[in-house]
């Protein structure tokens, strides 16, 4: 006479032991009780937000604080940073007065609007010495020694320094005094503000758009003014240059991208390789707030620029605008593609002068430094505007190869004698 087989004991793994088993709670939010053998107690998981119990074969999440949480509270209760791609809870997270959530890991880079009462990043904001309270500065009062007027194109038909896209840049510096307002800053600069990021005085000029010869009598005039006044370019100081891209169309805008990319994987690549050569100049400006681009937006945009879909950045964007949407901190940001018509443009934020300073310069004096420094970036802007051009119109035609001298040798002979020099500077 056969055995009668002994009751399940376990409703996890329906084991026949005879074992005496415990009842609990299992799922968030919806719970059930289950009767559980000793084994399959000992693996359970715990949700560390709400305490529930979960089974062994239930995927759960680790956020960026390393607290672990299941399904339903990273579905309902958290988010993704949008600077960072990082996940956390939402009651952790930043509110900024454009809606973006961020990283509390971020707070000391953001400050409280004073006429406002909202968040903002701290390159969107001016201090001012005589309230003593941070402003946005679309909200910001006037303060002695700066000034903000609208920003407009000034047309030059000169082209002997051969930038044809309207460029708008960004100088820093520290130990400021004021370079104006006088009759060059009123021609050519549209912003002189403080900055957050900056330390001993710091402040930040912002120009007009301009192009061909303007661009390179403006850097010039502002490297004299900086030389005179004793302006410092320390670690925190960067400049960044916006290129005019409001007139290309999907194919053209797709090719700009993959072309950023292509470069990008270049820097990365000399990353792992640990190798120094001409691709350390650009390697060794990376730094916080003009970094590479992070993976979850780069698979991201490669759905919109490897696909056959014809669409511009901007609707794709539209279309499709999950957590990782965007990368505003990579070091070329491509956030203002988004924008409309006539407000279109790239945004390099590569360049910081004291890396140059301390590598490519460091055995020139300083009466001399300042003048070498401009004449540096004036070529680092024209081989931007190079490569954003070939990838324009001869996109086939370009190549990213990991040698420096292969690659140079594709640009006109300035830009390729620029970048040979820094391969011999930076080679081991």
């Amino acid at each position: 006479m056969n055995e009668k087989e002994p009751d399940i004991c376990c409703d996890v793994c329906e084991c026949h032991d005879q074992i005496v088993a415990e009842i609990v709670e299992l799922g968030y939010p919806q719970s059930r009780s289950v009767q559980i053998c000793d084994d399959c107690v000992s693996e359970l998981q715990e949700c560390e937000y709400t305490g529930s119990l979960h089974t062994s074969d239930t995927e759960m999440h680790e956020l960026e604080s390393g607290t672990i949480v299941c399904d339903y509270i990273r579905d309902h209760e958290c988010a993704y940073c949008e600077w960072s791609d990082t996940l956390h809870l939402v009651e952790d997270m930043l509110s900024l007065g454009d809606g973006q959530l961020i990283s509390p890991d971020y707070e000391d880079e953001t400050r409280i609007c004073y006429e406002t009462g909202e968040r903002y990043h701290t390159d969107d904001m001016v201090y001012s010495d005589n309230y003593g309270e941070w402003f946005h500065m679309d909200y910001a009062p006037n303060i002695g020694d700066r000034w903000y007027n609208g920003f407009s194109k000034v047309f030059c038909q000169n082209y002997n320094y051969p930038v044809r896209n309207f460029v708008g840049i960004e100088f820093e510096a520290e130990d400021c005094g004021s370079i104006g307002p006088d009759s060059f800053t009123d021609r050519f600069i549209a912003e002189a503000k403080e900055d957050g990021s900056l330390s001993c005085d710091g402040t930040e000029y912002t120009t007009h758009p301009i192009r061909g010869d303007d661009i390179s009598e403006v850097v010039d005039e502002m490297m004299l003014r900086f030389r005179d006044n004793g302006m410092e370019f320390t670690s925190t100081v960067g400049w960044h240059f916006h290129w005019e891209a409001d007139t290309y169309g999907v194919k053209a805008q797709k090719n700009l991208w993959n072309a950023v990319l292509q470069f990008q994987n270049i820097l990365r690549d000399n990353d792992e390789a640990e190798e120094r050569n001409g691709f350390s100049y650009f390697r060794n400006m990376l730094r916080g707030y003009a970094d590479y681009q992070h993976d979850s937006y780069i698979n991201w945009a490669k759905a919109w620029s490897e696909s056959q879909v014809d669409y511009e950045y901007r609707d794709h964007f539209r279309r499709f605008e999950p957590h990782n949407a965007q990368s505003p901190r990579a070091f070329v940001n491509f956030s203002n593609m988004r924008q409309s018509h006539g407000e279109k443009r790239i945004e390099v934020r590569l360049y910081k002068p004291s890396s140059v300073l301390n590598n490519d310069l460091s055995q020139v004096g300083w009466d001399k430094r300042y003048g070498m420094l401009g004449k540096d970036y004036k070529m680092f802007i024209r081989f931007w505007d190079e490569l954003f051009r070939k990838a324009v119109h001869r996109y086939n035609d370009l190549s990213f190869s990991r040698n420096m001298k292969e690659f140079a040798s594709q640009f006109t002979k300035p830009t390729r004698d620029w970048l040979n020099e820094k391969e011999l500077i930076y080679k081991e």
